[in-house]
């Protein structure tokens, strides 16, 4: 084989290795991108939970589009965080507001009722320990 049918060889199979190289990549995105829709369709659904999972799952997938995935990964957390600040300000308001009724009670020496709302108060919070050492602090005052 001469040189130049060698060097010709080469640049056929360098051709050939590229174009397949190309589908390959090319198949990849196309599957990358109806995976991405899917995803997608869950965001826009509001359902921003199971849209970062998915996203999350396709990064592990397809990692070599981190840059992609990420941006549609922060969006959900960024959502999720504006989320989850306005139902601590709910929470917030509603215990200040349950707390006050209860200080009014006690105040008014309704115990049983005042206890009762600061009861409530700890399911309302799960048990904050603050919480719990301000109603053992009503409760000694009734002793």
């Amino acid at each position: 084989m001469s040189l130049g049918s060698y060097l010709a060889y080469l640049f056929y199979n360098s051709i050939n290795y590229k174009n397949k190289y190309n589908k390959i990549k090319s198949q990849i995105e196309n599957q990358l991108i109806k995976e991405i829709q899917k995803a997608d369709t869950l965001f826009k659904n509001n359902d921003i939970e199971w849209a970062l999972e998915e996203y999350e799952k396709l990064l592990y997938k397809y990692p070599e589009f981190e840059n992609k995935i990420n941006q549609k990964i922060q969006k959900c957390e960024n959502l999720l965080e504006e989320k989850h600040i306005k139902q601590l300000k709910q929470l917030k308001s509603e215990f200040n507001k349950h707390l006050q009724k209860a200080d009014e009670l006690f105040k008014n020496n309704e115990i049983e009722e005042a206890l009762k709302e600061y009861e409530g108060l700890l399911n309302l919070l799960g048990g904050n320990e603050r919480l719990l050492n301000l109603l053992g602090g009503k409760y000694s005052k009734i002793s």
